[in-house]
């Protein structure tokens, strides 16, 4: 059990995406994949997770197959997207997984940190603080559980 009272039993299973919201520094709040984003997390009884999260609206792409994709589609995308993989451990109030797979090549081999707190069948997982364009971005997911 972590140190916010989270137990890895009460992680497991399947948890819905109802907010991503992300705060700088002084405050202000936005919605990096719109208010509407789409995602799920899968935490599994031998402590491996998945994540994947949409923005809501992505374009609509109508080539068949990834092929018949142009570059542009793909990169428009991509920046719709994140994704990750890998076995969890709960430490202190913090989610550790080590990103064994993921959309963003530079996370594989490295350990994505959140703090985890969990309020009845409520699952929030917050960043640490990570600097984007000269600005100190937090990153506050909120999951319901399936």
């Amino acid at each position: 059990m972590g140190e916010k009272g989270v137990a890895v039993e009460s992680l497991i299973g399947a948890w819905r995406l109802i907010s991503f919201q992300s705060r700088t520094a002084d405050g202000q709040s936005f919605f990096p994949f719109g208010a509407g984003a789409k995602g799920y997390v899968l935490f599994s009884a031998s402590n491996f997770m998945c994540v994947a999260i949409m923005a809501e609206n992505r374009p609509v792409i109508t080539a068949k197959d990834l092929i018949e994709t142009t570059v542009e589609q793909r990169a428009e995308a991509a920046a719709t997207y994140i994704s990750y993989a890998g076995p969890f451990t709960l430490r202190e109030g913090l989610l550790v997984t080590r990103a064994e797979v993921s959309f963003y090549p530079h996370w594989v081999g490295t350990d994505q940190v959140r703090i985890c707190e969990l309020f009845g069948d409520k699952l929030t997982l917050t960043t640490p603080p990570v600097l984007v364009f000269n600005t100190e971005l937090t990153s506050i997911l909120t999951w319901e559980k399936c």
